[in-house]
This record gives structure tokens, sequence and C-alpha cells, in this order.
């Protein structure tokens, strides 16, 4: 394929586009639950630092083609589609709101939790 041909394929497709991540309060809760839990149980403020920190970092990742990741097998109890990415023993569940090019972070759950419910996820993301 010749240069101009690539250029005008790789064109149709908008590869600089990215949304903006919002972690909702109830994401926020459930991860500093858990840091605190790995910092104060577990007596390992550096592996509770570190999670946090990785966390993060998935979480920030959300923000480049946040479709790759599947949706949740819960999905059928739900009004709109989410989605998961794990975090080591975690689900972060989130929603995208393609009109409005947001990824909305709803909950951080141990994924050996029973299954996401309606009211697990009472946050808007359609605000």
């Amino acid at each position: 394929m010749q240069g101009s041909q690539r250029g005008e394929l790789l064109g149709r497709f908008d590869l600089s586009s990215t949304y903006d991540v919002i972690v909702e309060q109830t994401a926020k809760e459930d991860a500093r639950a858990y840091a605190e839990f790995i910092k104060v149980d577990r007596k390992e403020p550096a592996a509770a630092a570190k999670w946090l920190d990785e966390l993060e970092s998935a979480i920030g990742g959300l923000s480049e083609m946040p479709e790759r990741y599947s949706v949740i097998p819960e999905q059928t109890h739900f009004s709109i589609e989410l989605r998961q990415v794990i975090h080591y023993s975690h689900r972060v569940i989130f929603h995208v709101n393609e009109a409005k090019r947001t990824v909305h972070v709803l909950r951080v759950f141990h994924s050996h939790r029973d299954g996401l419910t309606p009211s697990d996820a009472a946050a808007d993301p359609q605000a």
C-alpha cells in the first residue's frame, strides 16, 4: 500500500479521539476501602499504594478506546451498557457515553463478590 493510500485509510479513523474519564464517588469509596484493607488489615502500606497507583493508571487508560473491554456478564439486568476492566482481584465497572465522549467509572468491585445489581450502579452516567 502506498503512503497516500495508507493515509487515506487511517484518515477514516479518529485515532487521536479521547474520552473524559469521570470517577464517580461510589468507585472512589470502593477503591479507598480496599486500599485501607491492604494497608491496615494486611499491614502492607506499600502494597496498598502500589495497588492504588496501578488502579489509577488502569482507569486513566479508559480514556482511549474504552469499548475494547468486555461487557459485564450481568448486562441483562441493566438498561445501559456497562463494561469492565479487571485490575488484580477487582472489576472496574464503567459506562461509555459516546454522545458526550465520557467514561463513567461506577464501581470497583472484588471479582469474587456476587454479581452487580442495578442498585450497586445507582449513579446516572447519562447526566
